[in-house]
């Protein structure tokens, strides 16, 4: 009887107690988290989303207001995406990296503009904490960039953005040949080189 006893006790402290000296699994991964829009700059739900880092495979589905995370990836560690939209075609990119702290964020959109017109794209910045956005890829041959100018929140006129304020900065490209491209753009401060963008934006692009 004491035997059985004693046997239920040390059932119960292994089982009940393994996850208090257990340490959180993932404690020392970075969080993915991405947001995609449609042309309307609306949420797109059902994109299925794969990550590749070289050895593994992450996926995800995109909720109804088109976000999505993906926990397992290091920090400062290239990686690849590819996102799929119902009845659409896939926009893959790589070379991405983790930033070496913190999470990542990363957005990307869907645009499309007629040959000799322009389309512009505007991303959410803050000159004054020091950090811009940077084309890391700016679609050659399909696409030219002609403008390049950030405004202040309140601000009318494009050469009042030094004061400081957050705003949007807006990228003006041509259309100049038919075809699809995928613009990048990272977030980060131009000074620190070797420093990998704290955040992504991608855009889909196709010239009609």
């Amino acid at each position: 009887m004491r035997f059985w006893v004693l046997f239920c006790l040390v059932f119960t402290m292994l089982f009940t107690g393994v996850s208090g000296l257990t340490p959180a699994l993932g404690a020392d991964e970075a969080l993915l988290r991405g947001v995609v829009y449609d042309e309307g700059q609306k949420g797109l739900p059902g994109v299925a989303v794969s990550v590749w880092d070289g050895k593994l495979s992450y996926k995800a589905v995109t909720d109804f207001d088109g976000n999505f995370t993906i926990r397992g990836l290091l920090p400062g560690k290239p990686f690849a995406i590819r996102w799929t939209p119902r009845g659409g075609d896939s926009v893959k990119v790589d070379a991405l990296t983790f930033p070496l702290e913190g999470d990542l964020l990363l957005s990307m959109d869907y645009g499309s503009v007629g040959r000799g017109n322009v389309y512009t794209v505007r991303l959410p910045s803050n000159p004054s904490t020091g950090y811009g956005w940077t084309a890391l890829h700016q679609g050659v041959a399909v696409v030219r960039l002609k403008e390049n100018t950030f405004h202040g929140e309140g601000d009318t006129f494009p050469e009042r953005a030094r004061t400081g304020r957050p705003g949007t900065e807006l990228w003006k490209y041509e259309g100049i040949a038919k075809g699809k491209t995928a613009l990048i753009f990272g977030y980060r401060r131009p000074w620190e080189k070797g420093i990998t963008s704290s955040r992504y934006h991608v855009l889909s692009m196709t010239v009609r």
